[in-house]
């Protein structure tokens, strides 16, 4: 009985140390231009950036537009305390390169490299 009640207790704060390690991360942002990701526009405003770190999944959603949401599979980064977002302006529309928040990013596209690009940074 001693060995089973030990036992739930480490278990218990094993998870929470677990929890406190595997936090959703958020980040809040103003880009200043609309976007393209595919062929989806984005209108130009106020952006949350977030990391779901148990599934390494990267978001994009604007509050104001529910539509205007998109979601990567994110591989590990170095650590940052910050979140940015790279686009390449092709004609006159910036098409979205890639998403760095925290310690995950997306892959960038393969493709040309672009002569004209912009970076927005969210801080933590």
């Amino acid at each position: 009985m001693r060995f089973i009640r030990t036992a739930l207790l480490l278990l218990s704060i094993a998870s929470c140390a677990m929890s406190g390690i595997a936090q959703d991360q958020r980040w809040r942002g103003d880009i200043p231009f609309s976007f393209k990701i595919k062929n989806q526009t984005f209108s130009a405003g106020v952006y949350d950036i977030s990391v779901d770190t148990a599934h390494g999944v990267v978001s994009l959603s604007n509050d104001l537009h529910p539509g205007e949401h998109m979601a990567w599979v994110g591989v590990p980064d170095d650590k940052r305390g910050l979140a940015t977002m790279h686009f390449a302006l092709e004609g006159d529309s910036y098409l979205l390169i890639s998403v760095a928040a925290g310690n995950w990013m997306t892959m960038p596209p393969h493709g040309p490299h672009h002569t004209q690009e912009a970076t927005v940074v969210f801080p933590q």
